[in-house]
């Protein structure tokens, strides 16, 4: 069970390891965690597809950025881009930029996101 509980500055969530505060410019805010948690579960997909077709790469940093839909009312998300920085060989490149055509319909956050909600996953290579 997660709990969410009012706390002095906003409302936190509470952790074994303390609390967490969810509030923009404070903290974290409810948008910005969604984000974040489509990007972690990108990522964890990402690896598990590479490490079952037995690539040897190694992922150094998961970027994200997001567009918000300012015509609709609460303005939803409308996109998120996330870039993943990888450090393979290049005889493996071709399959990881395929391989991240496969984390959408094996992301069960991805797959809650309103249908309007674009998800794109861009490849950058580092040395």
């Amino acid at each position: 069970m997660i709990e969410l509980l009012p706390g002095k500055d906003g409302l936190e969530i509470a952790l074994p390891e303390g609390k967490m505060l969810l509030k923009r410019d404070l903290g974290y805010s409810p948008v910005e965690l969604t984000v974040v948690a489509v990007s972690a579960c990108a990522t964890y997909v990402l690896e598990s597809i590479l490490d079952k077709q037995h690539v040897t790469y190694e992922i150094l940093k998961t970027t994200m950025t997001y567009e918000r839909n300012e015509e609709k009312r609460a303005n939803p998300i409308k996109s998120i881009d996330i870039t993943f920085e990888v450090r393979a060989d290049e005889s493996a490149h071709a399959k990881i930029q395929k391989a991240t055509r496969l984390i959408a319909g094996n992301c069960p956050v991805i797959q809650t996101l309103d249908e309007d909600v674009e998800v794109i996953e861009e490849i950058v290579f580092v040395d």
